[in-house]
């Protein structure tokens, strides 16, 4: 995979440790056309079973009590629950 330093934490790493991410269809990929730019969406093809990886590893990241993960994900579920749904 060349200087990517998955899987360890992104902030260490190169421009390529999204790689993966992309790989497992994570990430967002452009659909831009003629003037349009900037127009993202989610993959139609991409690694299922590295995105069932990644989706279980965050599931278990927010289920360990005390973890960084667990505490932004309280964070967002009281922030949601106090904004307003239009």
């Amino acid at each position: 995979m060349g200087a990517s330093c998955w899987p360890t934490p992104a902030a260490t790493c190169s421009p390529l440790s999204a790689t993966p991410a992309a790989y497992a269809g994570l990430a967002p990929v452009p659909r831009d056309s003629g003037r349009v730019r900037g127009n993202l969406h989610r993959p139609k093809r991409y690694h299922r079973g590295l995105r069932r990886v990644f989706y279980l590893a965050a599931l278990s990241s927010i289920k360990r009590p005390g973890s960084p993960s667990r505490g932004f994900y309280q964070r967002k579920v009281v922030k949601e629950r106090f904004t307003p749904r239009h």
